[in-house]
């Protein structure tokens, strides 16, 4: 009986030892039959069907950044949009309605961007006596009036009413006068006489308030306003290549070495 179960263990010994040999045969076989058929391909390569040696290659896709219509890339790809308008101009005028002094201004006007008003005073009265006379009172210039005396023979030259107001001097008769004064109206230097009233007109620039709409900034005499957004990118790859997700692939075949053509 024990003889029996020796013998039955020898025999299971036996097969795992055949077994073991024929599959580490095997496995040299692959291996040493893979080294061999890759020796048959360039470094990089590998051996498929058809005795052909393929190598795939692959690179990272490169981006192609671009914006929307209407913007711009800056060099941070950045997509921006800078848009111009006119700044509203507010014009005004000073206030000019003052009193100093016999001078009274008008309050200002604006026409476009100048403003304009009046300098006014009352005219002055001046009053002076006619040529070749001179004062006599507050009312009244004096003077001579001479005239040629009127000549007779019997009395030669003779002046009427001598001695009432009137005095001969040879042929030359002097007659006192009493007219009135020459009464006008002056104005200041630069002023224009209008009636009573002396007038003087006067501009200058208006003053000015500038403003952009909300959004907008004012720099160098406009209003602008930037808009940023990110840039959009697509994938591309050379030529030759075939975008995979975010590579690029290509395959590259070459004849493999066949030594037993040797």
């Amino acid at each position: 009986m024990k003889k029996k179960k020796r013998s039955g263990k020898k025999i299971i010994i036996i097969i795992m030892i055949i077994i073991a040999c024929v599959v580490g045969l095997g496995v040299g076989v692959y291996f040493v039959g893979k080294k061999v058929l890759n020796d048959m391909c360039p470094a990089g390569y590998e051996l498929k069907s058809g005795w052909k040696c393929h190598m795939l290659i692959k690179e990272k896709a490169k981006k192609k950044v671009y914006c929307k219509e209407g913007y711009a890339l800056n060099d941070k790809d950045v997509c921006v949009k800078t848009e111009y308008i006119d700044p509203k101009i507010e014009y005004y005028c000073d206030n000019t309605e003052t009193t100093s002094g016999d001078v009274w201004l008008t309050a200002s006007t604006l026409s476009g961007s100048v403003c304009s008003f009046t300098s006014n005073h009352y005219a002055v009265e001046k009053k002076e006596c006619p040529n070749g006379f001179y004062p006599y009172n507050d009312d009244k210039c004096t003077g001579y009036m001479i005239l040629n005396a009127p000549y007779s023979e019997f009395r030669g030259y003779y002046c009427v009413d001598l001695g009432n107001g009137v005095i001969q001097d040879g042929t030359k008769c002097k007659h006192i006068i009493y007219p009135n004064y020459n009464v006008y109206k002056v104005c200041i230097d630069g002023f224009v006489l209008n009636g009573d009233i002396c007038t003087k007109y006067e501009t200058y620039n208006a003053r000015y308030n500038i403003s952009c709409p909300d959004g907008y900034k004012y720099e160098n005499n406009t209003c602008v306003k930037t808009t940023a957004i990110e840039s959009e990118f697509d994938l591309i790859c050379e030529e030759g290549y075939t975008l995979r997700g975010t590579y690029c692939e290509t395959h590259i075949y070459a004849d493999a070495n066949k030594p037993w053509r040797k």
